[in-house]
């Protein structure tokens, strides 16, 4: 269309403070001042024909407006806020899904620095994700986190697109990751083939992957090992770190705990325990 053509000759570049006048000529900016004023002229012009951007500035003007003002009503209303933020002290560490559409601090009530939150697509908890293991380790070793919570949600892309069958054929690189979903549906297949709708069974399989997520991190060695000093050698009267599993319905955001059987993992010691109880200890 001759706007869509307009907006390709005249696309406006904010991190390398480049206008392209024509496909194939551009220049640069002589200030940033220059390049803002540029942006500004153009989304005034072509704003409502730029769908793309969902109602956002390209330069993320309407983003630090918004911090400004959220830091101005903070220091207004608490001025200790951001003072009691350092050090970070969370009693959480969330494990949850990338989902858009809540925010976990609100989810779970709580106040700032209370959570420390790792969230990836369909909340996995992968043995050969670094990311998530070292996010694991940091939390029980550095933060000290009594509580590891495992929170997924109820119309769950990943978990919707772990069984889907598109036309065209497979969803692309995401297969990969979402093969863990596969996995957990093979472990209950009988359960899920009973139920009797597929939005039941999309639940039924949310609650179920939840519930396999929260059995991968306790099989994982930082978090034994922490347990282990916890309750076999003593250090606390509850063993350290608890591990929980919450899903919940982004219809109404209420959070619901799932009974987890973690003797599921317990009853394969032989296999899952990856350190000795000291011979010490044992007589305790």
């Amino acid at each position: 269309s001759p706007k869509a053509a307009q907006r390709q000759s005249r696309g406006l570049h904010g991190s390398c403070t480049l206008e392209h006048k024509h496909t194939d000529q551009c220049r640069h900016f002589s200030t940033a001042d220059e390049m803002k004023r540029k942006v500004d002229e153009y989304m005034k012009e072509h704003g409502d024909d730029v769908p793309e951007l969902k109602g956002s500035h390209p330069e993320l003007e309407d983003v630090l407006a918004g911090n400004q003002a959220w830091v101005d009503k903070m220091n207004e209303t608490d001025p200790d806020f951001f003072k009691r933020l350092t050090p970070q002290n969370p009693r959480y560490l969330y494990l949850g899904c990338s989902d858009a559409r809540v925010d976990p601090i609100q989810l779970m009530g709580l106040e700032y620095g209370a959570l420390f939150v790792h969230r990836n697509v369909g909340n996995q908890v992968a043995p050969n994700d670094l990311n998530i293991l070292s996010v694991i380790d940091f939390s029980v070793n550095v933060l000290k986190v009594p509580h590891i919570v495992v929170c997924g949600h109820y119309d769950c892309g990943a978990v919707r697109g772990s069984v889907a069958k598109p036309d065209a054929g497979g969803l692309g690189l995401v297969e990969n990751w979402l093969r863990n979903i596969r996995d957990v549906a093979r472990l209950h297949h009988d359960e899920l083939k009973a139920l009797p709708d597929p939005e039941t069974r999309h639940r039924r399989l949310v609650e179920l992957n939840v519930m396999e997520q929260c059995l991968n991190v306790l099989k994982v060695g930082t978090v034994q090992r922490a347990r282990m000093k916890s309750h076999v050698i003593g250090q606390t009267e509850v063993t350290l770190p608890r591990v929980h599993g919450l899903v919940f319905d982004p219809a109404d955001g209420v959070l619901h705990k799932l009974k987890v059987d973690f003797g599921k993992v317990e009853q394969y010691g032989d296999l899952y325990d990856l350190y000795q109880v000291p011979d010490w200890a044992k007589s305790q």
